[in-house]
């Protein structure tokens, strides 16, 4: 229904594994990604302000500013905006195998459907009162507040996890590296320094930062103010 807007803020090619792409955009007053269901890939939806509708195999929540709703391997999914302005959001996914993308659509716009509660799928919030102080992460600067909304246990894909974080004032992730694994830290509030393989950027709420395999990396909040991602 309605109308979208969007683009990609991460291109899968950038990485070695079966990450497929980081979408940012607009969904605009009453309208809505129809349901959907995907056989190769899973998916996770992310508002960032106002509510929206979620729908995963029929069921369909309303769900707060923050929500994240985990679309699995083989399940169908849609979501919906019923309010009276635009809602920023995102979406994420990962493929079973490197780049290969498939829908197939149900030709249901989910308009004025009937809501669910409680919730009878995976959805997660960026719940700051869940957060739990997390010491010298990765023998980084203070304690930054840590949550893991979903670990690898969550996906039928090779997606290894989601977290959640909040560098106070004056803390940071410290320069690591993984050889096993890729990361993409996404900044959703704040400013700070991201340090990659030597060189050292300014960052800020919007950007997608991509750390490759043997990327060494680490992030630090040199500002007075939370930075989120």
């Amino acid at each position: 229904a309605g109308e979208l807007r969007y683009f990609t803020l991460l291109d899968g090619n950038v990485m070695a594994n079966n990450y497929l792409f980081f979408h940012r955009g607009l969904l605009m007053p009453k309208s809505s990604i129809g349901e959907h269901v995907h056989r190769t890939m899973e998916e996770m939806y992310f508002i960032f302000d106002g509510v929206a509708e979620y729908t995963v195999n029929g069921k369909t929540v309303l769900l707060p500013a923050g929500s994240m709703v985990l679309c699995p391997l083989g399940s169908s999914h849609a979501i919906y905006n019923p309010g009276d302005r635009p809602l920023e959001w995102m979406n994420v996914a990962a493929s079973v195998e490197k780049g290969k993308y498939d829908a197939v659509n149900y030709g249901d716009d989910r308009a004025n459907v009937r809501l669910d509660s409680p919730a009878p799928f995976k959805w997660g919030n960026l719940d700051r009162s869940l957060l739990r102080p997390a010491k010298n992460a990765h023998h980084g600067k203070g304690a930054i507040l840590f949550r893991r909304i979903w670990d690898n246990e969550d996906f039928a894909t090779n997606w290894y996890f989601v977290d959640h974080c909040i560098l106070t004032p004056d803390t940071s992730i410290g320069y690591h590296q993984h050889n096993t694994i890729e990361e993409v830290y996404y900044v959703v509030r704040g400013a700070g320094r991201y340090t990659v393989n030597g060189k050292t950027f300014d960052v800020r709420a919007g950007d997608t930062l991509p750390c490759r395999l043997h990327d060494a990396h680490g992030l630090y909040n040199n500002t007075k103010e939370d930075l989120e991602i």
